[in-house]
C-alpha cells in the first residue's frame, strides 16, 4: 500500500504527489537503430544498436561468421537515434547518441577497458514551446543537426584538439511552423569544405520561411536517403523514389515495382542501406511489405541521368539495414529475430 499524504504540525494531512520511476528486470532486445562503422579502428567493422536504453557494440567475426557483443552500456533513457561521426586524427568512428532527456553524447570504444568512454556531452536547451527536445539526428564531419518533430531545430558546430577532444564550437536554434520527417547529412563544401550541406523533409503549416533552396514534394514523401560523396539525396514517397542533387532542382523518379498479387497497395520505403563497391555506389533499398530493391545509378559524365530499382530479396521488415563490406546484410528487426 502507498500512502500519498504526510501529517504536519498541526495535524492536518498535505497530499503528496508520487513519483514513480518503471524499470524492467529483463533487458531489451527488440532493436530500433543500427548504424555500421569502424569503432575499435581495426577496419574490420562492427555494429552498434540500440535497444530501448540500451547501446551495444557487435563485432562480426568472419571466419565463424558469428556475432559478439564486446560492449553494453545502459543509458537510463530511451534512445532516439544513433549516428556515426568520423575522426580522421584516430582512425575510427565516434558513436553520436541522442535521448529523450535532452541529451547529446558523442562516444568512443576503448579496446583496454571494453567499453564506452564518454568524449562529449552536451545537454540541449528547453523552452515553453519545445517540450521534445530531439528526435532526428543528422551527422557531418563538422557539425551535427538535431530535429525536433515541430518547431526546433539545433545546429552544433563541433572544434577538434590535437588531444583528442571535442567540444562545441557554435551553436544555433531554428524555431518554425514546419514539421519535420526525417533529415540527412549530405557533406560538405565551400572552400577549405567549410560548408556543411543537410536535407530536411518538412510540412509547413502556417509561415514561410527563407531557405538557400526548397523544392516542392508531394504529401506522401515520408523518408530521406543520403548519397555519400555526392551530396545528393534521395526522396521516398508513396510507390516511387526521387533522387535530387544539390545545388539542382531537377528531380529523377522512378516507380517502384509493386506485386502482381496486390497491385493496388501502395509501396513505401521503411529502411536502407548504401554500399560502395567496385568503385560502384548502389542502395538497398526495404518496402513495408519486406521487398529489397537495389537502386543503381545510370551516369553519364558524374551526372545522373536515371535510376532503376531491381527486385533483390524477401526477408522480414526491418528497422534497420547495414551493408559490411558490400558481402554480407545485416538487418536489424524490433520484432524477431536479426
Amino acid at each position: 500500500m502507498f500512502n500519498n499524504s504526510q501529517f504536519l504540525r498541526d495535524g492536518s494531512a498535505e497530499l503528496i504527489t508520487p513519483i514513480y520511476y518503471h524499470q524492467t528486470l529483463q533487458k531489451d532486445t527488440g532493436i530500433t537503430h543500427a548504424v555500421h562503422g569502424d569503432f575499435t579502428g581495426t577496419q574490420m567493422g562492427e555494429f552498434a544498436v540500440s535497444t530501448g536504453r540500451w547501446l551495444k557494440l557487435i563485432k562480426f567475426y568472419w571466419e565463424t561468421k558469428n556475432f559478439q557483443t564486446i560492449a553494453c552500456l545502459n543509458t537510463f533513457s530511451h534512445i532516439c537515434s544513433i549516428k556515426t561521426l568520423w575522426l580522421e586524427r584516430q582512425k575510427k568512428d565516434l558513436l553520436v547518441v541522442l535521448t529523450d532527456l535532452g541529451v547529446l553524447s558523442i562516444l568512443t570504444y576503448e579496446e583496454e577497458r571494453r567499453a564506452f568512454e564518454v568524449v562529449l556531452k552536451e545537454t540541449l536547451p528547453r523552452s515553453q514551446r519545445n517540450r521534445i527536445v530531439g528526435q532526428h539526428l543528422a551527422v557531418c564531419s563538422q557539425a551535427i543537426m538535431i530535429g525536433a518533430i515541430e518547431a526546433v531545430k539545433y545546429i552544433f558546430a563541433l572544434k577538434f584538439t590535437s588531444d583528442g577532444s571535442i567540444s562545441i564550437r557554435k551553436q544555433w536554434t531554428f524555431s518554425d511552423n514546419n514539421l519535420i520527417f526525417d533529415m540527412v547529412a549530405l557533406g560538405t563544401s565551400g572552400p577549405n569544405l567549410a560548408h556543411c550541406i543537410f536535407a530536411c523533409l518538412e510540412s509547413t503549416y502556417v509561415l514561410e520561411i527563407t531557405r538557400s533552396e526548397s523544392l516542392f514534394l508531394e504529401h506522401r514523401a515520408n523518408l530521406l536517403i543520403s548519397v555519400p560523396h555526392r551530396s545528393g539525396v534521395f526522396i521516398c514517397s508513396e510507390n516511387y523514389v526521387a533522387y535530387h542533387k544539390w545545388p539542382s532542382s531537377q528531380l529523377n523518379q522512378c516507380p517502384i515495382p509493386k506485386r502482381l498479387t496486390n497491385s493496388k497497395e501502395d509501396v513505401i520505403i521503411a529502411c536502407s542501406a548504401v554500399c560502395f563497391g567496385d568503385d560502384k555506389l548502389y542502395i538497398l533499398a526495404q518496402s513495408e511489405q519486406g521487398d529489397i530493391f537495389k537502386i543503381i545509378f545510370l551516369e553519364d559524365k558524374s551526372e545522373v541521368k536515371e535510376i532503376v530499382l531491381e527486385y533483390f530479396d524477401t526477408i522480414p521488415v526491418a528497422s534497420s539495414l547495414c551493408i559490411i563490406k558490400t558481402t554480407h546484410l545485416f538487418a536489424a528487426s524490433e520484432f524477431g529475430n536479426q
